[in-house]
């Protein structure tokens, strides 16, 4: 309980209330009376306890019953060291910016949240102005706030901290289709015939046939190549994120964005000759520069004339300026990638053979994303197939009766 006692300091009467905070630390917290010294005491005293009466206590926190808010901060620390950077920084603006400014102030225990106050979260976001430009969030927003909340609570819930996640049955908005923009063929053909010199041109090529994610192509090293049976594979990548400074630096990871994105996968005869090519000319820069050549980037394919990678950032930077400069569809790097599974489903190639070539985990994130691209696709074979029916046979039993008349 706290206390208040008066003490002297200067010419006056101070009130020091001793109390206990949050932590349970005594601390004290000392006012002046404005009163002077001399004479003055007993007014000082019965101003101290009007002001001890005023006084509100700090609730004392309790680790096993901790507001979520202050759970929600304590899971961040226990997640730093143990994700991705990237879903760290996505996780600590979730909490820092949103989570932790709407739920501190309505004082919920982490035991006593739940499922409506979690609904309620999420609707009053959709109805705010938080989103881009003062409009309301993206559904895709919702769900990344959703994503850090749901994982702090699975934590509690292994902790024993509560008995079951309440975010679990929440309604989520449904997530808008995104339609991508693609390359036509002739497109396609076209941006890698004004590449072609470009130091980028390579990359642009290698995933004009492939389709894969810019950190798989920045991170392919000459010990991941098989010329002996054409083949290579994707083991290895390089990301950009943002540190805990707030500037860019990049990451090296021997392992790929899921299980199913490391594969193997071969090499056509056009590419293979690109990567001889490529070493060819790593050789001859290597001669020519000496010392000045960065050796520290000698296990990577796709380098530059002094041997530095390529950096994922650069390479998007470069290839949207370029695509600019020739008036060329607004396709982003990473909608090549779009571009050629909706090119191999045009062409007739199996679900299940874009989808072990774009390193998808599951089948149903291939089919969900391009099954406008199959469906287009369906829809001309069998209005042709009911054309046919109902015009071509026709036709041909018309032929068949004319050739049987005398």
């Amino acid at each position: 309980m706290a206390t208040v006692t008066v003490q002297p300091k200067g010419k006056c009467w101070y009130s020091v209330i001793s109390y206990k905070d949050q932590n349970g630390k005594w601390r004290n917290k000392m006012q002046t009376t404005g009163l002077t010294i001399k004479g003055n005491k007993k007014r000082a005293e019965k101003i101290a306890a009007e002001r001890l009466a005023a006084f509100e206590e700090p609730e004392q926190l309790d680790e096993n019953d901790p507001y979520l808010a202050d759970y929600l901060r304590s899971w961040l620390k226990f997640v730093e060291n143990r994700v991705e950077i990237s879903t760290y920084n996505g996780y600590a603006s979730s909490v820092e910016c949103v989570l932790v400014p709407y739920f501190e102030p309505k004082k919920i225990k982490l035991k006593n949240l739940t499922l409506r106050d979690a609904q309620q979260f999420y609707d009053e976001l959709m109805a705010s102005d938080r989103g881009r430009g003062g409009k309301a969030p993206q559904p895709t927003t919702i769900r990344r706030y959703h994503a850090a909340l749901h994982a702090a609570l699975e934590h509690a819930v292994k902790m024993e901290m509560i008995d079951f996640n309440p975010t679990d049955r929440v309604d989520l908005p449904k997530q808008k289709q995104i339609m991508h923009n693609t390359f036509t063929e002739e497109q396609l053909r076209r941006l890698n015939r004004l590449l072609e010199d470009e130091d980028i041109g390579p990359l642009i090529l290698f995933d004009s046939v492939y389709g894969l994610r810019r950190s798989e192509m920045c991170g392919l090293r000459w010990k991941s190549i098989d010329f002996e049976h054409d083949l290579f594979t994707v083991d290895h990548t390089v990301v950009m994120v943002k540190g805990k400074d707030g500037k860019k630096q990049m990451i090296r990871k021997d392992r790929t964005k899921n299980k199913s994105s490391c594969r193997t996968l071969p090499l056509t005869p056009e590419i293979r000759s690109m990567f001889f090519e490529l070493r060819r000319r790593q050789e001859e820069y290597r001669e020519l520069f000496g010392a000045g050549y960065n050796e520290a980037d000698s296990e990577y394919v796709f380098v530059d004339m002094l041997g530095n990678l390529i950096r994922p950032d650069y390479l998007s930077r470069k290839y949207s300026r370029l695509r600019d400069k020739y008036d060329l569809p607004h396709v982003t790097l990473h909608e090549i990638r779009h571009t050629v599974a909706t090119l191999l489903l045009k062409h007739k190639v199996p679900m299940k053979y874009v989808q072990v070539t774009l390193g998808h985990s599951d089948i149903s994130t291939t089919a969900n994303t391009y099954m406008h691209a199959a469906a287009d696709e369906a829809a001309h074979e069998t209005a042709g197939v009911m054309t046919n029916i109902l015009y071509g046979e026709n036709e041909k039993e018309g032929n068949d009766k004319n050739e049987s008349q005398p």
